[in-house]
């Protein structure tokens, strides 16, 4: 489907094409107070790589709107996507199993705590490219980490999820676990896609 913004043709995809970076995009552009008409003007924002205040300028009727919320379907709510067990890494060629993550290693704390991050989201991803590279070193994990922002957000958000639930969902480590304290601002974001 097509929309025009400033004169020009812009693609906007299903929600189910959405990639890390797109997904982390646009839930790092809502707020609490972002009403369904702000999501879609964000979700246009995100996936035709402009900017909110271009896309909201744009005369849209409501039957449009309609239209292209139909097109669009609903973006998945990290809590609501299917959970994976694996997750398959197309460069090194081989699949990871999320009973084979240590998630707690000395190696995956340092270099969370120095990479500034912005979002749970974020921490998430780079936290997954710490595991992939397996020797934690910061260019490798790097690479990973741009690497997957490219990925389909459904295949790496639902094989990540598992770090999130066992933070909310009662199979919570001790108070002072390192992830716990990293993601904390995850339970920000679940308040949010609730609403």
């Amino acid at each position: 489907m097509e929309i025009q913004i400033n004169k020009q043709p812009r693609k906007i995809k299903f929600s189910s094409q959405l990639t890390v970076g797109e997904y982390i995009k646009y839930y790092n552009s809502l707020n609490e107070e972002s009403g369904s008409y702000e999501q879609l003007m964000n979700y246009i924002a995100v996936v035709t790589g402009t900017t909110y205040k271009q896309v909201s300028v744009v005369d849209i009727s409501d039957q449009d709107i309609l239209r292209i919320t139909a097109f669009i379907g609903i973006v998945p709510k990290l809590e609501d996507m299917e959970e994976l067990d694996s997750f398959y890494y197309k460069r090194a060629g081989r699949t990871i199993y999320k009973k084979s993550l240590n998630w707690r290693t000395l190696g995956a704390r340092k270099m969370l705590e120095e990479k500034k991050l912005d979002s749970a989201l974020e921490q998430a991803v780079y936290l997954l490219s710490c595991y992939i590279s397996k020797d934690y070193d910061s260019e490798k994990v790097e690479l990973i980490y741009s690497e997957l922002l490219d990925y389909d957000a459904t295949l790496v958000f639902g094989f990540i999820v598992f770090f999130f639930k066992k933070l909310v969902n009662g199979i919570k480590p001790d108070k002072n676990c390192w992830l716990m304290r990293k993601l904390k601002a995850f339970t920000n974001i679940l308040r949010l896609s609730k609403k």
